[in-house]
């Protein structure tokens, strides 16, 4: 498949996917009480399909992009989780768990590129993050924010890094936002309780050395 053609998809899965604009991410506050409560739920969602420029943001809510399929929103968590990995600070802002159909052709040797031995339907989980270092040294995590995802009840889906829309690397005090990164599972995920996730590491470029581990944590979807 053409590296051409992988790019401007990527481009327009991106802003498909979280909306044409940005907003800054959400805190406990500004959320109202059901949005924090949205995920896991045991009723049947009627589904609603939405324009592609609006990002999905309740499950059953399903949009067709242009290039890739018909996707999803089966899952949503807003976590306001902290991770702190040397001077680095990630705050993982969303969690979203996609079922894409009528894949194109074009997508599909995308996603078995990644990994993905399915046939018709793919599910894909974004983790949508923000990155901040506190520190004077340029950082960078490798090989990624988030190497590998898990997904727990109902059997267990094991994710596999599919795309990456993230900077690495820091240089001395900043924040970066709306960095996202996602993964493609290899089987259909059961009732979803929670997400585990397994962060990179940290290396400094300057000192030209490793900070600390890596470290895994579990984020619940109800």
């Amino acid at each position: 498949m053409k590296k051409g053609w992988i790019l401007p998809l990527s481009v327009v899965l991106i802003f498909a996917l979280l909306g044409c604009s940005q907003v800054e991410p959400m805190t406990p506050q500004m959320l109202p009480k059901q949005s924090i409560e949205i995920g896991n739920r045991p009723e049947p969602r009627k589904k609603k399909e939405i324009h592609p420029s609006e990002p999905l943001i309740r499950p059953g809510q399903i949009t067709k992009i242009n290039g890739f399929g018909t996707f999803e929103l089966l899952y949503i968590a807003h976590p306001f989780e902290e991770v702190h990995l040397s001077s680095l600070k990630i705050n993982l802002d969303r969690i979203k768990i996609f079922k894409v159909t009528d894949i194109t052709l074009p997508f599909r040797e995308d996603l078995k590129a990644f990994g993905w031995k399915g046939n018709k339907t793919a599910y894909i989980v974004q983790i949508e993050y923000s990155i901040e270092n506190s520190g004077d040294d340029t950082l960078r995590l490798e090989p990624a924010p988030f190497q590998s995802l898990v997904l727990s009840g109902g059997g267990q889906a094991t994710g596999r890094q599919f795309r990456s829309y993230a900077d690495h690397r820091l240089e001395g005090k900043g924040k970066k936002n709306y960095q996202v990164i996602r993964f493609v599972l290899d089987r259909k995920p059961g009732n979803v309780r929670s997400v585990r996730l397994t962060t990179g590491k940290v290396y400094n470029l300057d000192a030209a050395r490793w900070h600390g581990e890596s470290k895994r944590i579990e984020i619940s979807m109800k």
